[in-house]
């Protein structure tokens, strides 16, 4: 029988939001800014407040979503694109958070695709 409450594999207490995003290498240029590895499966929560320093993924007024790198400069919040790190949003710009990652996990193939 399945569960009938969402569970993950994390000992995290997350909201029912939360959700897996997995992080490709091609995706990545600034891996050195975190301890995340290519192909790890991310753990996001909608319910978490974010602070700096933390890794959100967020809805920009374009359209865009961005997985973005919070920050205070000089008393006021930025966010700073993943890729690339160049400031994307300050504190004055329409920005839906989606979640904050909570952990990470590397994914190891077990099985790999045939033909």
């Amino acid at each position: 029988r399945r569960p009938s409450i969402p569970t993950f594999p994390t000992t995290a207490v997350v909201t029912a939001g939360a959700f897996f995003m997995r992080v490709e290498s091609r995706e990545v240029k600034n891996l050195w800014l975190t301890p995340i590895a290519s192909g790890s499966l991310v753990l996001f929560d909608p319910g978490v407040a974010h602070a700096a320093g933390d890794l959100i993924y967020a809805h920009g007024a374009r359209g865009d979503c961005h997985l973005l790198f919070t920050e205070v400069v000089e008393g006021e919040r930025c966010y700073r694109a993943f890729i690339g790190n160049k400031t994307l949003y300050g504190a004055q710009d329409y920005l839906v958070v989606l979640g904050v990652a909570i952990e990470s996990v590397l994914v190891t193939p077990l099985k790999h695709p045939t033909g």
